[in-house]
């Protein structure tokens, strides 16, 4: 196994549960038993197991038990080092302490619960990890800047997501939005993680198809402030407006990063703006660092396929997380940082990228051209088909372009290039 302290770890706790004279702890035994059987077969031993992949394992296991009380000793044995060796090294990998990160995550949290109304503040901080609910509040005025109760009462505000990618600004300042395009295909992401917590469910069937049912459900709703991306037609500009709420646009023109800043200040975030961008900018040099060496030398391309026909993309969300935050080369060069063109297979061959990110729409003509194409010779004679560096990518999230879409896009070309894929 990569990792004996993680493993003893979860015997201890299932041990102890097991033991106790509470039957909920007796319980709880069991997910925690299942959670150990889980990991033994998860775990996959690793001969080239260095430590940055060890640092970022004992990562992993602080974002899933935060709420736990976890030790310097705990996080050195899952990482497979000595307590010193781990302040140091996560130190110099993340850009900031082990209990920095521990802090940052709890609060993350606790920001995420005081959204909603019905969870009193004792509740939260036992939810977190603090035993004592009165060190938790100071902990948090330290962190945030205001008290738990007065962060509360400025979060009572029903802030409404308008359009597609419109909560991955709201997700990014702490903010759970009261309403919000979902459904489980075209936003699967924000669906799964977030269907729960968010009120109002605005239809998000392609691209803005039911506007018309969007703005009468914001009519019902009755939110405080709708967020909506500007270039709205006319029409549904001016009955958005009538809605009653205060509508704040976040223009188009402007980058993510610009976006998020701008949004942040309509809402008076820009503390939580500031925060997520320094985070994300480690993560960048984080991922940067993990990516195989050889992958940097690699040409990349992004094709889709629609129906019969083969298309060179790139909208801004790849241009600016693949090619510019994680460097890595293009194989198509284009005036143009956005192009959508369309190529026959034999200039495609002529183009001949290392590496293939492939899109293809699931629809029964696509996929049955899709299954024709990769039968033909040459298609197979691509270097990256011959050597096995084609990469199905689905539509989510590389077509939304919002922060929480960038930090995604970044994860996902390190788990695909990294091997580390199903």
């Amino acid at each position: 196994m990569t990792s004996a302290g993680e493993l003893t770890l979860l015997c201890d706790a299932v041990v102890r549960m097991h033991g106790s004279e509470s039957a909920q702890e007796r319980f709880r035994a069991q997910y925690a038993f299942q959670e150990l059987i889980y990991t033994l077969l998860n775990k996959k031993p690793s001969l080239t197991d260095h430590g940055s992949s060890s640092i970022e394992r004992a990562k992993t296991y602080m974002e899933l038990h935060y709420s736990d009380s976890l030790s310097i000793e705990q996080l050195g044995a899952i990482a497979g080092v000595s307590p010193k060796y781990f302040v140091d090294l996560f130190k110099k990998t993340f850009g900031l302490s082990s209990n920095d990160y521990l802090t940052e995550l709890r609060m993350n949290k606790a920001k995420q619960f005081l959204n909603r109304s019905d969870v009193k503040l004792r509740d939260i901080a036992h939810q977190v990890g603090y035993q004592d609910e009165f060190y938790f509040s100071r902990k948090f005025k330290q962190v945030v800047g205001v008290s738990p109760s007065v962060y509360m009462k400025s979060r009572r505000k029903k802030i409404a997501a308008y359009g597609t990618g419109v909560a991955g600004y709201l997700l990014a300042l702490n903010i759970i939005p009261y309403a919000a395009p979902l459904h489980p295909k075209w936003t699967k992401y924000y669906y799964d993680q977030y269907r729960y917590d968010i009120p109002v469910h605005l239809s998000a069937y392609r691209v803005n198809e039911h506007w018309e049912a969007n703005i009468m459900k914001l009519h019902e709703a009755a939110p405080d402030v709708i967020v909506s991306i500007d270039g709205l037609a006319e029409e549904e500009q001016e009955q958005l407006g009538q809605v009653g709420s205060n509508v704040c646009q976040v223009p188009s023109t402007r980058n993510w990063r610009e976006q998020l800043v701008h949004t942040a200040k309509l809402l008076g975030e820009e503390t939580e703006a500031a925060n997520w961008l320094a985070q994300y900018d480690r993560r960048v040099d984080w991922v940067r660092e993990q990516l195989p060496s050889g992958v940097k030398d690699e040409t990349f391309l992004f094709v889709r396929i629609l129906r019969k026909q083969i298309y060179a993309y790139c909208n801004r969300g790849i241009a600016e997380v693949v090619f510019d935050n994680l460097q890595l080369q293009q194989a198509f060069q284009w005036p143009e940082q956005v192009y959508n063109m369309e190529l026959s297979l034999e200039q495609l061959a002529l183009i001949d990228p290392d590496r293939l990110l492939v899109n293809v729409c699931q629809e029964s003509e696509t996929l049955a051209a899709w299954e024709q194409l990769q039968e033909s010779w040459r298609w197979q004679q691509l270097s990256a088909v011959r050597r096995q560096r084609v990469h199905l990518i689905h539509t989510d999230p590389w077509v939304e372009y919002s922060p929480i879409a960038m930090e995604r896009m970044m994860d996902t070309m390190l788990q695909l290039l990294s091997g580390n894929c199903p």
